[in-house]
């Protein structure tokens, strides 16, 4: 700060008052003149390391004699032209062969007689004090006679070595390149003091030596007084330059002072300086440095190992949807074709009470990954016009069936303007209407349940709008100090309302944060024996284009939670052709049945090339396409079906039929060219809806009835086949250590014991699986694949007994 403000003050000196800080007339005589334009160009030769005096750096000639010379040649016209060397040394030897003219800093005091007879000397541009450094505990030097017998660090090669082997014979010198270099030997024990010009080693030991390194003393007969060296046989060029150095200023001389003496940079200290005086330092930024380092490999591998985790979760999650999605397929699809044939009353209530706790299991999963998904912050908005009218029926349609079971009214208020809809995603706003009117229904045993939807405009003609859900019920109701937890995961009032009630505590939360993804608020208000009321508030767009409205049910929404329809008697089954593409036998077994039960033909397939084949020969009306085939996965098969469709005007509908659920698998079949998407397990309404909205059937079809006895043993039959088959490919892939395919047979086992209910083959099933799956494997556990054989053995005997009896 002090020399800005000094170079600030100078600047205005030199502004306000030029003519005084001018240069003076030199006063060249005419043969001078003369001269200086015969002979322009100077050759000039320099010592490679002397600062701040002169020096080399990346090949350009810097330094106070530098600066001097740049001054001499405004004054003169001289031009100096720096012959590269990389010592004093070899300067001197330039001079002598007479390729240099002038030597810019030398001292006539340290010349060498040979050399005092070679130059002449210029006045004196700058003068110095020789001093001698020491270490702080060494003793002060008054006279060099002191330093007798000790080894002194100097620049060799100069007027300081030859002075000093002259004047005091006994020191034992230490010859180096560089000043910075004597005083690294001082520093390191290896000398006793060092020998230089101030202006050479001041600056260093401020800046590197501090408090390390101390002045002893000076040699008062041993001045540095610094001149140029002009050639002998050049006595005009002497001239001009005494007279151009006579004619600067004050002001001249003292900024170059300044700029190049007292800022000089000498660098950082050697490493072995820092560790002999700074090496407590040293050790402790060391230590901290390490402390550091582990601390962020700690962080780097906590911060994997939760990423890590995620995914591992998410992979969990994602395997086992599919794991209970499928056996829950067969599971439900089988309870629905039950539910309609001709049961005893008490049979009829088993098969409600199945079909109650299979559709509870499904929910479950269903609220876990919605849970899992706003965890990770994968859940993401398709916000499209949508008839929020319709939307809040069919939410309520579906609730309705419950209600009356309990002899609930269930009333629906709406206010809205005609014509004018939100944009809003639609899936996500049936999410919260669902769980919020479900929750009302389920604690409400008598009274009545209200659901309001309003949607206002911000201002008049707005193209925004605030869309209002009330639902309120005269349930249960909530004490105050449990209404804060239950936005929280897997929270509920109590642990009574629990066991009375059931349900995982996640709906609330999943309303919670879908609410506040599409930037709007949840509010709660309850009083116990009075009721609940659950208000929530969404900011929309308000568009009043109807026609790009989005579809208000998906294909698999609501009518997986209604009961399956009763037909007419009287109606005759639609000639429609159905192609089911599934691996999973128990999977086809069920849909041939609902297809039976709809009035449908059903030809099926288990693999992708099959399924190519069979569309090659027949047309099919449409095509029910699982997606995890054994060959070639559903999408790719999709997409080879609409390629053979190109150039002709044939279209069949595809319909993708999976346990995966989520919007990676619904983006991956619309891309594939699959017309809709149906989540496992099916259900009866949903399968004839789709159907008739892709196909005329003409009327509606005829139920049939199934003999359920002979389904179960069919279906049991089924798996004791398939299962000797997986077996035998399970001991082949085994024998030939092909782990993917003991993973992927092992994989078919589990789904066909679980659908089967056979949690024990399962089980060694699923060992298998995980075992194979283990990267880096090289044989399975001893006795794996024999457990399993065993019971699968186990199986055949009671359970055909069981079938016979």
């Amino acid at each position: 700060m002090i020399r800005l403000f000094r170079a600030l003050l100078m600047l205005l000196f030199g502004i306000g008052y030029l003519p005084l800080c001018a240069a003076q007339d030199p006063g060249f005589t005419e043969q001078e003149q003369e001269w200086i334009a015969s002979h322009p160009v100077i050759n000039v030769a320099v010592g490679a390391d002397w600062r701040p005096l002169e020096y080399v750096e990346n090949g350009v000639y810097k330094g106070l004699s530098a600066e001097y010379l740049k001054a001499i040649s405004r004054v003169s016209g001289l031009q100096f032209r720096w012959v590269p060397g990389a010592s004093w040394s070899e300067a001197r030897e330039a001079l002598n062969k007479g390729q240099v003219e002038l030597l810019p800093a030398v001292s006539e005091a340290f010349s060498t007689p040979a050399l005092r007879d070679k130059i002449a000397y210029s006045q004196p541009y700058f003068a110095g004090s020789t001093l001698i450094v020491t270490r702080a505990n060494s003793p002060t030097v008054y006279d060099p006679r002191q330093l007798s017998g000790k080894k002194v660090a100097i620049k060799g090669g100069g007027g300081y070595e030859r002075s000093l082997r002259e004047q005091y014979p006994g020191i034992q010198l230490l010859t180096v390149v560089t000043p910075s270099e004597a005083l690294d030997l001082v520093a390191t024990g290896e000398a006793e003091a060092a020998i230089d010009v101030d202006t050479a080693l001041l600056p260093i030991m401020q800046r590197r030596y501090l408090g390390a390194l101390h002045i002893a003393g000076t040699i008062v007969d041993m001045p540095a007084v610094v001149s140029m060296g002009v050639s002998r046989d050049q006595p005009l060029l002497l001239s001009i330059i005494n007279k151009s150095i006579g004619s600067l200023t004050a002001l001249e001389t003292d900024q170059m002072i300044e700029r190049w003496v007292v800022p000089t940079d000498y660098g950082l200290p050697s490493w072995p300086i820092v560790l002999h005086y700074y090496r407590w330092q040293a050790l402790a930024a060391t230590c901290l440095f390490a402390l550091f380092a582990v601390l962020v490999y700690r962080a780097l591998k906590a911060r994997r190992r939760a990423e890590r985790s995620e995914r591992d979760k998410a992979m969990f999650l994602a395997v086992m949807s599919h794991e209970i999605r499928t056996p829950m397929s067969a599971i439900l699809s089988s309870i629905e074709l039950l539910e309609r044939a001709k049961l005893a009353p008490e049979e009829a209530r088993l098969a409600k009470v199945a079909a109650s706790g299979a559709n509870g299991l499904l929910e479950l999963l269903d609220d876990v990954l919605d849970f899992s998904k706003m965890e990770a912050n994968k859940v993401t908005l398709d916000c499209k016009a949508s008839d929020i009218a319709a939307l809040a029926r069919e939410a309520v349609s579906i609730a309705e069936i419950r209600a009356q079971e309990k002899g609930l009214p269930l009333m629906l208020k709406l206010r809205l303007e005609e014509g004018v809809w939100p944009v809003i995603d639609a899936q996500r706003v049936r999410q919260v209407l669902n769980n919020l009117i479900s929750n009302a229904v389920k604690f409400t045993a008598a009274g009545r349940v209200e659901v309001s939807l309003d949607l206002s405009m911000a201002q008049e003609d707005s193209a925004l709008g605030v869309l209002s859900i009330k639902v309120e019920d005269s349930g249960i109701g909530i004490a105050k100090r449990a209404q804060s937890r239950l936005f929280r995961a897997f929270a509920q009032a109590d642990q009574s309302t629990t066991r009375q009630f059931g349900g995982t505590g996640l709906g609330l939360r999943i309303c919670k944060d879908l609410v506040e993804l599409m930037q709007g608020d949840i509010q709660l208000h309850s009083q116990p024996g009075k009721g609940t009321v659950v208000e929530v508030q969404i900011p929309v767009a308000l568009s009043r284009q109807a026609e790009s409205a989005a579809p208000l049910v998906s294909l698999d929404d609501s009518a997986r939670q209604a009961t399956a329809e009763q037909y007419p008697e009287d109606c005759q089954p639609a000639s429609l052709t159905v192609l089911v593409v599934e691996d999973h036998p128990q999977n086809r077994f069920v849909i041939e049945r609902q297809l039976h039960a709809l009035g449908y033909a059903a030809v099926l397939v288990e693999t992708g090339q099959a399924a190519l084949d069979s569309i090659a020969e027949t047309a099919f009306d449409i095509v029910l396409l699982d997606c995890n085939l054994p060959d070639i996965d559903g999408y790719t098969v999709a997409s080879r079906i609409r390629q053979s469709e190109l150039g002709s005007e044939r279209h069949v509908p595809i319909i993708a039929i999976s346990a995966m659920v989520g919007p990676e698998h619904l983006d991956a079949s619309l891309s594939a060219g699959i017309d809709g998407v149906l989540s496992k397990p099916l259900r009866l309404n949903e399968l004839r809806s789709t159907i008739e909205m892709w196909c005329d059937t003409g009327q509606s079809l005829t139920p049939s009835v199934m003999d359920e006895p002979a389904t179960a043993t069919s279906l049991h039959e089924e798996f004791l086949l398939t299962s000797e088959a997986d077996l035998a490919k399970l001991r082949q892939a085994v024998s030939a250590a092909d782990w993917r395919q003991v993973a992927r047979t092992a994989h078919r086992i589990v789904g066909a014991a679980l659908s089967l209910g056979r949690p024990d083959i399962a089980g060694f099933a699923r060992a298998i699986e995980q075992e194979a799956s283990a990267p880096g494997l090289s044989a399975l556990s001893v006795g794996a694949v024999q457990r399993l054989e065993s019971a699968l053995r186990n199986s055949h005997g009671p359970e055909q007994a069981d079938h016979r009896s």
